[in-house]
Formats: C-alpha cells, sequence, structure tokens
C-alpha cells in the first residue's frame, strides 16, 4: 500500500520547496527516523525523516 508524504514546513515565509534528494531506493527498508530526503528552501536544507517503517517505492 502506498503512502503519501507531505512536503514539510521548512520555513513559516517559505511559499515553495525544492526536493535535493531522495535517499532510499525502491524496495529498500526504511526505519522511522530514517532520513528519506533533503529538502530546499530559500532558507534552509532540512532532512525529512521517515515517521513510518516501510519500503521505499518509486519517487515523483
Amino acid at each position: 500500500m502506498a503512502t503519501l508524504l507531505r512536503m514539510p514546513e521548512v520555513a513559516a515565509s517559505a511559499t515553495h520547496a525544492t526536493l535535493l534528494t531522495w535517499n532510499k531506493h525502491v524496495g529498500e527498508a526504511v526505519a522511522v527516523g530514517d532520513v528519506l530526503a533533503e529538502i530546499e528552501s530559500d532558507k534552509a536544507i532540512v532532512e525529512y525523516p521517515a515517521e513510518l517503517l516501510v519500503r521505499s517505492a518509486s519517487c515523483c
């Protein structure tokens, strides 16, 4: 079953952000707290941690 990941709020005033890196391969186990991706806004680059124990599917 697929799980939709919501873009986290990277900064209070940010209106858009860019997915810089996706750190998991398709089928790779993902544990809670693993960094799935890095997201960049005009003010910061933040890590996006996993909130569930899952297997990675395709990105984008």
